[in-house]
């Protein structure tokens, strides 16, 4: 196998020399299995191992970090084009074989969203429309980690009403619920982001469970509420261990705050008063 020695950046494709001198084009699959092996596998914070990656790459060839992203963007632009051309295949049992340049294209994309670059927006944007699921998702994905957590909140907001990402909701809170925990809105719009997580919590067990620690953190009277004590019943209850574990605890601190005491969200003029719909 060629040792390969990082050497120039040419005006959007990277290469590099082999130990023979031979020039070799160093493409965004390379650069994203360079950045993960030498990087990734080395432990600490994944977002920052995602920078450091770029950044050694940049270093290496002499040249900018800029010059490693835009290389990435087009390899990426250049993946969805590839993998939107190509017809779908199914395995035997009727599934859709993942095409080789989405799964490049998803890998370029996880890098750049990783190294948090704003310019990187307006491909995180394109990357939504494309045909390819994957390609939709983490072109969400990428959007959200780079934009500021409003821009974010906006997108979402958008997007759960769209049908082309129905399968993908729990993600998009996910990725959303951790760039809250980076970076907190200002109070005015943690109250915001507060009345939407409560109400998507209530929608089903996992999303209460995914939203719970902000919701405590973050929203006033939420820590002993009714809702959050009827979330902890439920799973202390379950035959699930896992929904067990957490919702016990929960339980037990909540028992320790008088039932009249509790808040109630669903009460007149709380955030999950039905009569706020109307």
């Amino acid at each position: 196998m060629k040792r390969l020695m990082i050497g120039l950046v040419t005006a959007l494709a990277l290469t590099c020399l082999a130990q023979d001198g031979q020039e070799v084009e160093l493409d965004a699959e390379t650069l994203y299995r360079m950045w993960f092996n030498t990087v990734v596998n080395d432990g600490g914070n994944f977002t920052e191992r995602g920078r450091q990656g770029i950044v050694a790459l940049a270093g290496k060839c002499g040249k900018t970090e800029k010059d490693v992203v835009r290389a990435l963007e087009a390899d990426a632009r250049r993946y969805r084009q590839l993998a939107e051309e190509t017809p779908a295949t199914t395995n035997a049992f009727g599934g859709i074989i993942t095409k080789r340049d989405t799964q490049r294209c998803v890998n370029v994309l996880n890098t750049l969203a990783v190294f948090r670059d704003r310019d990187t927006l307006p491909l995180f944007g394109d990357m939504m429309a494309s045909t390819e699921e994957n390609i939709r998702r983490v072109g969400v994905y990428g959007y959200v980690n780079v934009a500021e957590v409003m821009e974010s909140f906006a997108l979402i907001e958008k997007l759960i009403k769209n049908p082309r990402f129905s399968s993908w909701h729990y993600a998009f809170y996910e990725r959303f619920v951790k760039r809250i925990a980076e970076s907190p809105p200002p109070p005015e719009d943690m109250k915001r982001v507060c009345a939407f997580l409560l109400e998507k919590s209530q929608e089903t067990i996992d999303r209460a469970i995914l939203m719970d620690g902000t919701l405590a953190k973050h929203l006033p009277g939420y820590s002993t509420s009714v809702q959050r004590a009827e979330m902890a019943e439920t799973l202390a209850a379950s035959s699930n261990g896992g929904y067990k574990r957490f919702g016990q605890p929960i339980k037990d601190e909540i028992a320790k705050t008088p039932v009249h005491e509790r808040k109630d969200f669903r009460a007149k003029g709380e955030l999950l008063d039905p009569e706020r719909k109307k």
